[in-house]
């Protein structure tokens, strides 16, 4: 018989795997059903046991229950032990036989055994409604899972259904709070109803609230007509009520003290008057007035953009400082002069500090009265890039135009601080210095100008000639006498300076610190660059061409360093092996140039016209004890028609490394170099010695360096001489030998390495040598100073003969 209700129980498992007590009785091990369950978030994952591999029975058929072993540990998981019978009937009696009470109580306990499994399926399992009476079902705090989504108004929904639903609508708020006027603040007040906003503006307040404003009196949608009018009366209490004169069809505005009453069969006269406080025409033919008038509140002073009005943003324009008429005619034809100082007093005097002056097709000339510019004044143009200009009509269409005026002494005068942009200036006849001022001019600005035609472009302003702190950035220089003079401290930058009568660049002493920058110099008729006295001329980039003289000149003590430049075609007007007809030139003491990364190039003509030039690298004039010099480096010097690269005279700093086209010298520093061979410090040249008994001294430092006491670090220095060994018989001697320099003791010392000793003299001349050698032409000895850095050697001669001596000691 089956005793209790009980048909299933659950273990927490952990390492143990049983015995597990199955409480309640089974009739086979079949009847038995194993689970096991683990926990994965909110849900729990099942696997069903199988008997004698996942776990072993005992008991079956025991009334009192049996016992489960499992075969393995699965701790942490809950174990579930339950009984399903299958549910069949398999007990059979005989019509005649006899009552099998085992048997039949069997079959009853089989049959209870069922009804208690689907009883606790439905205690267990089934969604159940709490009672008869309730009119839902309770999950018991549940989930129910895999419903299938609604369809009609009253079904159940799962959850991505309204998740779906969710998001559409969250997309849908987004949408409409993206389109909608939105403020940070927290809160701010409630609109009056529709019929109070009804008509009006919405603006804020001083605390930035919501407030209805009345057009009528703020002017927000123009003018408002009152109701009424002159022939029949009316009251105006807001500023932008017009009120209508029936008989003209016209509105008028009062510009006095509000309110303003108005009695029947009136008139404007008769209301108040006409004009400025009283009643004002506001139809389209008086507005047309007030936009076109120059008075100080109308015109652009009445259309607003933004805050400003149209005045406030709108840059001075010089036509509106000219006359119709002359508006008229420079507007008109092409190259017409205006003149048009008096427009630009008129700016000035206005308080205007940027001027622009329109492209036009005619030209605006200034100078017939020049004006002053107040410093920091500008002009603003537009014009396209001129290069040279040959006559008026190279200015035709150009743009922005500036021309002396015929017979001035200056276009305007200079004070400091200008700024010219995009504006071509024309000096007419070449007789008249573009820059003119009391001072240097200081603080200049030239961005894409031309400057043509003047005596000098850029630059020679003050009464003493100089200008400084100037920048010009692109633009063109050209057709002038001299393209750029005297600035000083000042900027070139991507400028073109071009076909100038005589130099390109002419700086002076004092014109210092100047840079050009990627600027083409080409085709001046003179010297490129030319310079007498001025210090640290930089040029760096772009081209130097067809130069009438040199591509530079240094005289006077000035200083040029070229780098990263293409210097082509020099000397074009130059007398072929004049000291012109070279790519650079040098005089004068201090005078210097210096290049690295240069690239010379010798050529004719664009159209192949004109001779090949220049013939030499380098010329020089002056004297020859000058301190002038030439530094190349890593340069392409072979740009040279000529034999030598040299065309005469003495360089004292002469230093040309690492260059095509010319062979390495340095005739300064410690190390020298000349003719492919290397020598320490001076050497002596055609020195005297004749006559028996006579001497001859000679000095040569030995090292730059400190001589150290003790150190290994001693010096072996070659001494060479090449000598004419007898003038009159024009036999030559040669001799040399290695010397050995240490500082072992306080004051250094010198050995001579007599196994080094080359000697040679021809025709039977006397020969070379220490005296220990027994020389027969001159005995040698050698001395060094106590610190070891200078060596003194001592001539004396044994034979009569006359000698011209070169030496120099090689390291």
């Amino acid at each position: 018989m089956v005793e209790n209700d009980t048909s299933s129980v659950e273990y927490q498992l952990s390492t143990s795997t049983g015995p597990f007590s199955i409480p309640f009785y089974f009739i086979e091990n079949g009847h038995i059903v194993a689970e096991l369950y683990t926990q994965n978030g909110d849900d729990f994952n099942k696997t069903t046991l199988t008997i004698d591999v996942d776990y072993y029975l005992n008991g079956a058929g025991d009334k009192n229950g049996g016992q489960l072993t499992l075969l393995s540990a699965h701790s942490g998981a809950t174990l579930l032990i339950y009984r399903d019978p299958d549910a069949t009937q398999l007990t059979s009696y005989l019509a005649t036989g006899k009552f099998p009470a085992t048997s039949h109580e069997r079959a009853l306990d089989k049959l209870t055994m069922l009804i208690q499994k689907f009883g606790w399926w439905w205690d267990s399992l089934a969604l159940k409604r709490p009672n008869i009476f309730a009119n839902y079902y309770d999950a018991l705090n549940n989930r129910i899972r895999n419903l299938r989504d609604p369809s009609l108004a009253q079904d159940a929904a799962t959850k991505s259904y309204v998740d779906s639903g969710d998001i559409d609508l969250q997309q849908q708020i987004t949408s409409n709070f993206n389109r909608s006027l939105r403020v940070p603040d927290s809160y701010i007040n409630q609109l009056p109803s529709a019929q109070d906003r009804a008509w009006k503006g919405l603006g804020f307040d001083g605390a930035g609230q919501p407030k209805l404003q009345d057009p009528a009196g703020t002017g927000l949608w123009g003018y408002v007509p009152a109701i009424g009018s002159f022939e029949q009366g009316s009251l105006l209490t807001q500023r932008f009520e017009v009120l209508l004169w029936e008989s003209t069809d016209e509105y008028w505005r009062w510009d006095g003290a509000m309110p303003k009453i108005v009695l029947p069969g009136s008139t404007p006269a008769t209301a108040g008057g006409t004009g400025k406080g009283k009643w004002i025409d506001v139809t389209d033919a008086t507005l047309r007035s007030n936009l076109g008038s120059s008075e100080s509140d109308l015109g652009g002073a009445l259309v607003n953009i933004g805050q400003a009005t149209v005045r406030d943003v709108v840059r001075a324009n010089i036509l509106s400082y000219m006359s119709k008429t002359d508006q008229l005619a420079i507007k008109g034809v092409v190259g017409t002069e205006v003149v048009v100082d008096y427009a630009l007093r008129a700016a000035i005097d206005d308080g205007v500090t940027v001027l622009e002056c329109p492209p036009v097709p005619g030209i605006y000339v200034f100078g017939q009265s020049p004006i002053t510019l107040p410093s920091g004044f500008s002009f603003e143009g537009k014009s396209i890039r001129t290069y040279t200009a040959s006559s008026n009509a190279s200015f035709n269409n150009v743009g922005t135009v500036f021309r002396l005026f015929n017979g001035a002494s200056a276009i305007f005068k200079l004070t400091s601080r200008h700024t010219f942009r995009q504006v071509v200036f024309d000096g007419r006849d070449k007789s008249v210095r573009f820059m003119q001022g009391n001072n240097q001019t200081q603080w200049c600005r030239f961005y894409d100008c031309g400057i043509h035609r003047w005596s000098v472009g850029i630059g020679n302003s003050s009464p003493n000639g100089y200008s400084a702190t100037l920048i010009v950035f692109g633009g063109t220089i050209s057709s002038n006498k001299v393209g750029v003079r005297n600035v000083i401290d000042s900027l070139f930058l991507g400028a073109t300076i071009n076909a100038n009568e005589e130099n390109g660049v002419e700086l002076m002493t004092g014109a210092n610190n100047n840079a050009f920058i990627g600027v083409r110099n080409e085709w001046n008729n003179g010297d490129n660059y030319y310079g007498y006295g001025c210090k640290r001329i930089l040029i760096q980039g772009e081209l130097i061409d067809r130069a009438g003289k040199r591509a530079v000149a240094a005289t006077g003590g000035a200083q040029f360093t070229l780098s990263g430049v293409a210097v082509q075609r020099s000397g074009r007007l130059a007398t072929e092996g004049s000291a012109e007809d070279a790519h650079y030139y040098v005089e004068g003491d201090t005078s210097s140039i210096i290049e690295t990364a240069v690239h010379t190039t010798a050529g004719a003509n664009d159209d192949g016209s004109g001779r090949q030039s220049p013939t030499y690298i380098l010329a020089t004039g002056g004297s020859s004890s000058d301190g002038k010099s030439f530094i190349a480096s890593a340069s392409n010097l072979s740009g040279y028609t000529g034999t030598s690269w040299l065309r005469s005279g003495f360089v004292k700093g002469l230093s040309v490394l690492g260059c095509s086209g010319v062979d390495d010298v340095k005739n300064f520093g410690f190390r020298r170099i000349d003719d492919g061979v290397q020598y320490l410090g001076d050497a002596v040249t055609s020195l005297s010695l004749s006559g028996a008994g006579n001497t001859a001294t000679l000095t040569f430092k030995t090292t730059e360096k400190t001589l150290l006491r003790y150190s290994t670090d001693f010096l072996v220095r070659t001494l060479e001489f090449r000598v004419r060994n007898n003038t009159n018989s024009g036999a030559v001697a040669y001799y040399s030998v290695n010397l050995i320099i240490s500082r072992e003791q306080a004051s250094a010392a010198l050995a001579v390495d007599t196994a080094s000793v080359r000697t040679f003299s021809t025709l039977g001349s006397g020969t070379w040598g220490i005296a220990s050698a027994s020389p027969t032409g001159v005995s040698l000895a050698f001395a060094v100073s106590a610190d070891g850095t200078t060596l003194t050697v001592t001539l004396t001669a044994i034979d009569s003969a006359s000698r011209i001596i070169n030496a120099r000691l090689r390291a």
